[in-house]
This record gives C-alpha cells, structure tokens and sequence, in this order.
C-alpha cells in the first residue's frame, strides 16, 4: 500500500487548548476544535483557477527520493492518483467558472450528488473533501496518492514529508489571499514519524543512563573498577555488533530496533559479570594472585555455566522465528545476535584481556572505599566520652587515658 496525503485548504490548525482538553491517555476521545482561516474564500475566479493549477503542479511535482520508489514523482504516475475535487467540480459544469454565491450553491450540489472519480483515493463521497459547517464553505482538501510505500523506515519517509511540506510552503507563498492557508499530512506516516522519533531519543536517553548504572552496578558487584571497566566496554562492542548487524541486514533505527537496543544492555551484561566475578574470586577466596591461575579457575568454575546460560537463551530466542507477526521474528533475531555476540566477546575478548593485563593481587581492588566511609560515618567512643580532671594546671595534658570500653 503507498501512502495517502491529504493537503487542506482554509485550515490553520488544531485548537486542544480548550475544554475538555485532549487526554494523552485517550486521545481518540476528543481531538482538538479547528481552527478555520477567517480569510479562506474560493469563489473567485483568481482562486479557482489557482486551486486547478495547484492540482496540475502537485501531480507533476518532481521526487528523487529514495522514498519514492525510482518514480521520479512526488505523486504516483497514474490515473486516480490525484483526488481533486475543483478539477472535476469544473468538468462538470462543462468549464465554465461561477463566481460568488452561485458558485456555492453548485458547489453544494455538486457535493451532495457527484462522487469522487477515484474512490481508492477520494473515497465515495465529497463530503469530507468539500467542507461546508453551518452553511458556510470552511475548507477545502486535496489527496494524492503517493510514491512514497505505507510503513517506511524513518530514514525514508522523512525526506518524503519535508518534500511535501517544500511543496506546500512554495505554493503558500503564491496562492491569492484567499487560500494562504495550506496544510498537509499523511496521517498514520507522519505520525508514526514523530513517535519514532521519541523512542530513538529514548534510546540514547537509554544509552546515557544504563551505561553509567551498569558501571556502578559492575563496580559493586565485583569491587574492582579495572574489572568493571573491561566489562562495560565489552558490553558497549556487544550493544554496537547488534545494531551494527541490523544495518546490514538493511533495517532502519526504528521502533523494535531501538527497544532492544535498550535490552541488549541486559542481556550483555550478565556473562561479563559471572566471569569477572569469579576471576576476583579466585584471588579472594582461593589464594590465586597471578593472571594466568585466576583465569584459568573463573573459566573452570564458570565457562560451563556461561556456555549453559547462553544456550537456554539462544533457544528461547530461536522459537521466535517461526512466529508470523514481523516484530517477533525480528526481536527473535536480535535476541539471538545478541546472545551470540555476548559470548563470543565475554568467553574470547573479555577473558582473554583479563588473561593478558587483568588485576594481579589487590590492583584496582575498591573494597576498601565502602569500610572508609563506614568507618568515618560511625561515631567515635572516645569524642564522646567526658573530660577528665586534668592534674596540675601547668601541665595542660590528660594525666591518664580513658577506658573507652
């Protein structure tokens, strides 16, 4: 399906300021009131044949866009691609132009009786093209066909919009006073476009948060910040393989791509930390100081259960891709590049920088900064204690020491 624009006439936006108010929990419920252009009149001549020439210059609107699929047209090439109303209005009454309240009055029964040429396009009615409220003629729309494919990535059909919106503001700047106000929008596209474009600054919100969390988290849980930062840029080559992975398959930075952006940092960080925590352990625990005999106790002690971890994960992933609905077979895909690139760099990359520049001994060893500020934060017997009568005034110091106990 390619996607449908609606340009208006007569329109300067959308009022959501007033009562009710729009709720953004349930917007469908009430959508705004219209703001109309006071200025809006398409009864003259000028401004018919304007509109006519509007419809002509739109449907042969150049496009080399990626979006517009090889076209070369902003509007698709074809017989009732172009929905407009005036055009026809004007066959109809054998190309004569009426002016004023006689125009209005055709154009109202024109709108009752007459039905769009192109009904993939215009619909069945005029009704909604032709905008008459409270007898008066509020607005006017355009829809064209265009050569820009329904559920794009981003990438794609935003050059396609500003196109669009290119087009408009030109035609603006020209039209008579009367039809100064043009507005277009593709409704589910253009949409979408924006929501996109709020989760993908989520996601590098993401990014900024979890990088520093997952640092400190690492620092706590293995008390060394040599260790720590090796997992975190392990995690972050993980977390570029993945997306990296997805532009080569020829996905954009979309919706699903920038959700599991986020989990991936998850998922990553799980192998690094068990292999990272049982390298310090053997120092801790098992008296092991030198590099090449923790690794080779983390990688005994915990490879296996890495390896095992990795699998279930793997498999769980892999079941996705039998599903039909494109979002599972795509997180199903990043799940398992996922997983495959985590192991791989946690079991080679990760290990073997511990093996070869790791922590020997007590070196970059942070557990002594939590007992510090534990020691500073209780509060000392002896400040507390009372003073005790001091022996001889020219003395000046304590004769004996407190039992503190």
């Amino acid at each position: 399906d390619y996607a449908i624009a609606t340009i208006a006439f007569g329109l300067e936006g959308v009022d959501r300021d007033q009562e009710p108010y729009v709720d953004k929990w349930k917007p469908h419920e009430w959508y705004g009131v219209p703001v109309y252009d006071s200025s809006f009149d398409l009864s003259t001549a000028d401004a018919q044949e304007y509109f006519r020439g509007f419809c002509d210059r739109l449907a042969a609107a150049e496009c080399s866009e990626e979006g517009c699929g090889g076209y070369g047209k902003l509007v698709m090439p074809e017989v009732g691609a172009l929905s407009c109303f005036l055009q026809e209005f004007h066959t109809a009454n054998g190309d004569v132009t009426y002016e004023g309240d006689e125009f209005l009055e055709k154009l109202k029964k024109f709108r009752s009786e007459a039905t769009p040429s192109s009904s993939s396009v215009g619909g069945s009615t005029w009704k909604t093209a032709i905008g008459f409220t409270d007898g008066k003629l509020k607005y006017v729309e355009v829809k064209a066909k265009l050569t820009l494919k329904g559920l794009q990535a981003d990438i794609i059909k935003e050059p396609i919009m500003d196109l669009l919106q290119a087009f408009v503001e030109k035609e603006a700047a020209k039209a008579p006073a009367g039809l100064k106000s043009i507005i277009q929008t593709v409704p589910y596209e253009w949409t979408m476009l924006i929501t996109t474009r709020a989760i993908l600054n989520g996601m590098w919100l993401g990014f900024a948060v979890c990088f520093p969390v997952v640092f400190v988290v690492l620092v706590a849980a293995t008390a060394n910040i040599l260790v720590a930062i090796l997992a975190v840029l392990t995690i972050i080559i993980v977390v570029g393989n993945v997306l990296g992975y997805c532009w080569m398959a020829g996905w954009s930075l979309g919706i699903t791509e920038s959700i599991a952006a986020i989990i991936v940092i998850g998922l990553s960080v799980d192998y690094v930390i068990h292999l990272g925590h049982m390298y310090l352990e053997a120092g801790h625990r098992e008296g092991h100081s030198s590099r090449e005999s923790r690794w080779k106790y983390a990688m005994k002690m915990m490879g296996g259960t890495v390896v095992a971890g990795a699998a279930t994960t793997l498999g769980a992933g892999l079941v996705m891709q039998f599903c039909t609905i494109v979002f599972f077979t795509q997180m199903s895909t990043l799940i398992v590049m996922t997983i495959l690139y985590s192991i791989l760099y946690s079991m080679v990359a990760f290990m073997g920088c511990l093996l070869l520049f790791g922590p020997q001994g007590n070196t970059g060893d942070v557990s002594w900064i939590p007992a510090l500020l534990l020691s500073k934060l209780r509060p000392n017997k002896a400040d507390n204690a009372e003073e005790p009568p001091k022996v001889g005034e020219e003395q000046g110091k304590w004769a004996h020491k407190l039992d503190t106990e």
